[in-house]
This record gives structure tokens, C-alpha cells and sequence, in this order.
């Protein structure tokens, strides 16, 4: 026990906050005697925060667990906790504490409520293969390190409403049977790009419609091998997506990191089922931006010199995966003066020789170059070809031919797709 002086009678054997709170809680430390002074108050051994208790701090631990007595509310645990496998058969109070050290409940269980209201975790917090068979609320939780959640089992509603995730928050493989709520004021920090912060990878949403994410900021690829078609995404912050900040490669290194296999066609799952849940409720601007995500991660799976002849390079080369209109119209522009260019190279007008007698049929030669078109009329007639019109003159040279078969492939489907990003902008 700290050294201090036994202060004068009568005294409140705990000063600590939580006593001067009329919540109909009774404290956590009520049959324990004054520990030590703090700051000028007085406080027990479970509430004095200072790592010098640690030993007399154990002793009084594990008398409330042999009682069965789960209320921590305010508890401030100077080392370690490892409360693995333990199973707490009734309601288990963690509100206001604070953990110094790594908070271990692997493999734990939890038969009531589970509340860890404000806790603030200044070490590791592994919860992986718990079992949460109620309620359990991580409100205004502070987790300065990594949180892991690793296969944990929420079989009733989970809340990490103002949690804040310094570092990573592991839900690997995890199990929500009910509601599930982030919201407001969640903080998840953004130190670099390739911080994880929230892993869903492989968790399992039994009720989709009952997940929900409220007014904070997310990236594409926290949602990797998991569907978030039916999730609710309320005013929330896609991370690069319709601001400035990091874009689609560096959400396809941090994939990579995670040491997934082929990263690149499961963020675009990812995205492509994102795109689907934002226009199905009508946002239309986050739809678009998922969709060009979801087609630049497959087009950037393969690189090098070749992989500019594969369809997914053309796609968002002319049109931007039909997403953007102005460079779909500046193709089109670039289609048709080409073009009409070439169309000055080559020939159409034919000149035919006159015939007045037997023997000029003989000696006659026929135009067999033609002559090419002059520039406006090179171009009214490459406009002509883009519009299936079939303009005259007839092509005289196979490569005439061949040029107008090319531009009435190329001209109208590119036509098409400007149509289509026209159609997706005003969608927007």
C-alpha cells in the first residue's frame, strides 16, 4: 500500500467520481476500505490510479469474481487483465474504466449485458472467439491500440456508437446476429494509407438491414469479402471517393497488406456491391465513383505494354467506364477528325474516261486511286459515316473502304457510350 497518511474521521472511503453520480448503480468499491490520496481525494484500491497497487489491486479483483460481482464501473486496472475463457453469468459493468495494460477476453462469455460505456483500453483489446449472448454496448469506447474482435459472436444487438479506434479494429470472421451500430462520433483515425482500421473481412451479418453506419468517415476496402449491399450508410465519409485524399490504388495496396488473394477483383466485389447499395438509395454520385473504382481495380490487376489491348484499358480510356461524359466527347471529337484527316488522304472521286469510238474503248483507263476529299468535306462526310448515314462519294481504294468500315464500328459506339454517361450524369 502507498505510503500515505490515514486521513481524519469520518471519511468517504472512495472519492471517486462515479460516487457522486444518482444512477441507481451502487458503486463498484463499496466493501472496500480507503486505499490511498489522490489529487487531495480519496480513493480505494480499485479505483486509485496508480500502477504501485498492482498487487494489492489483484487480491481485491479476484474477491469480486469469486462473488460473482461484475460491476467495474470506474475500476482503473494497472497491468494486464486476463480474464480468458471466464464466463460472466450476469450483467457485466466496465463503464469509465480504464485498462493500463493489454485487456485479454479471448474465448470469454458473456450471458447478460456487456457494457464498456467511455472505457478507455490504453493497451491492446482482444475480444477474439468471445461470445456476447446479449447486449453489448462499446459506447464511447476508447481503443488506443489495436481492438480485436477476431471471430467474436455478437448474438444480440452490438453498439460502438463515439468509439474511437486509434489504431486497427479487428471483426475478422466476427458474427452479428442483430443490430449493429457505428455511428456518430466514431472516430476512426486516418494516419496514412496503409493504416486498416476497420476489418470486416468474412464477417457474417445475419440481419444486413440492421447494420448501420452513421456520419462517419469509411474506405471501400474495410468491406472486402463481406456484403454490404443491404447496409445502412447514413451521411457517411467515403475516404477519397468524392474529395480529395487517397483513390482506388491506394485502397488496392492496403488490400494487398492484408495478404488477401487476388486483391485486386475482390476490392472491386467490394466496390461493385457498395456502388449497388448507394444507388438503390438514391445516391447516385457515390454509385458512379464505386463503379470507376470497381473497373479501374480489375484494370489495374494486369500491367505492362500488353495489357492496353484488353477491353477493361479501351472501356476507360474512351469513356471512363462510362462514368465520364466529357471524355467520352472529346473521343468522339478525336474519332471524327481523324477521320475526316484521313478521308483528305485517300481516295473517293473517280473520273471516268469519254468514249467516242471503238478504239478509245480499247486505249481507256479508268481512275482506279480517285481523288481525295477536300477538308470541309472531309469532315461533313466523316460526320456522315459516325451517323450511319452512308454519305456519297462511294470509296474508291480498299483503304477508303477499309477507313469507313473502321469509323462505322468505332463512331457510333462511341456515340453510345457518350449516351450512357450522359444518362449516368443526369442520374446524378
Amino acid at each position: 500500500m502507498p505510503s500515505v497518511l490515514e486521513p481524519p474521521l469520518p471519511v468517504v472511503n472512495c472519492e471517486h467520481k462515479l460516487w457522486a453520480q444518482n444512477d441507481g448503480f451502487p458503486p463498484a468499491c463499496a466493501d472496500e476500505p480507503f486505499y490511498a490520496l489522490h489529487e487531495g481525494k480519496n480513493y480505494c484500491v480499485l479505483h486509485y490510479p496508480d500502477s504501485t497497487k498492482a498487487t494489492d489491486f489483484r487480491r481485491a479483483l479476484q474477491k469480486k469474481l469469486d462473488a460473482h460481482d461484475y460491476n467495474f464501473r470506474g475500476v482503473w486496472f494497472p497491468s494486464e487483465l486476463n480474464l480468458e475463457k471466464y464466463v460472466f453469468g450476469s450483467n457485466a459493468y466496465f463503464n469509465s474504466v480504464t485498462f493500463s495494460g493489454i485487456a485479454d477476453f479471448s474465448n470469454a462469455t458473456f450471458e447478460k449485458d456487456a457494457e464498456f460505456f467511455s472505457a478507455h483500453f490504453n493497451s491492446k483489446a482482444k475480444f477474439n472467439t468471445v461470445t456476447f449472448k446479449s447486449n453489448a454496448s462499446f459506447v464511447g469506447t476508447t481503443f488506443i491500440e489495436d481492438a480485436e474482435f477476431r471471430a467474436a459472436k455478437f448474438e444480440a444487438d452490438a453498439y460502438f456508437n463515439g468509439a474511437s479506434f486509434a489504431k486497427n479494429a479487428d471483426f475478422f470472421s466476427a458474427t452479428f446476429s442483430d443490430l449493429v451500430r457505428f455511428t456518430k462520433p466514431v472516430s476512426i483515425q486516418q494516419r496514412s494509407a496503409d493504416s486498416t482500421s476497420l476489418n470486416f473481412q468474412i464477417a457474417r451479418m445475419e440481419k444486413p438491414d440492421h447494420v448501420f453506419f452513421h456520419e462517419i468517415k469509411l474506405r471501400p476496402h474495410w468491406f472486402v469479402e463481406v456484403d454490404p449491399r443491404k447496409f445502412n450508410f447514413i451521411d457517411v465519409e467515403w475516404v477519397g471517393l468524392l474529395s480529395g485524399g487517397y483513390g482506388i490504388a491506394d485502397e488496392i495496396e492496403v488490400t494487398k497488406r492484408k495478404h488477401i488473394r487476388s486483391p485486386n477483383r475482390l476490392l472491386a466485389i467490394a466496390c461493385q456491391q457498395l456502388a449497388v447499395n448507394a444507388e438503390e438509395n438514391s445516391r447516385y454520385e457515390e454509385a458512379s465513383k464505386f463503379r470507376y473504382w470497381a473497373m479501374d481495380a480489375r484494370r489495374r490487376e494486369k500491367k505492362g505494354f500488353f495489357s492496353i489491348f484488353r477491353l477493361h484499358w479501351f472501356y476507360w480510356a474512351v469513356s471512363g467506364y462510362g462514368e465520364r461524359s466529357l471524355r467520352a466527347f472529346i473521343f468522339l471529337i478525336g474519332i471524327w477528325l481523324l477521320f475526316a484527316f484521313l478521308y483528305t488522304q485517300v481516295g473517293f472521286l473517280r473520273w471516268e474516261p469519254k468514249i467516242s469510238s471503238a478504239e478509245d474503248v480499247m486505249t481507256a483507263k479508268t481512275d482506279e486511286t480517285g481523288t481525295p476529299l477536300r477538308p470541309l468535306n472531309a469532315a461533313l462526310y466523316s460526320l456522315g459515316v459516325i451517323t450511319l448515314q452512308k454519305p456519297d462519294p462511294k470509296p474508291a481504294t480498299f483503304t477508303s473502304q477499309t477507313l469507313i468500315a473502321i469509323e462505322t464500328f468505332l463512331g457510333p459506339l462511341q456515340v453510345a457510350l457518350l449516351a450512357l454517361a450522359i444518362r449516368r450524369q443526369f442520374m446524378r
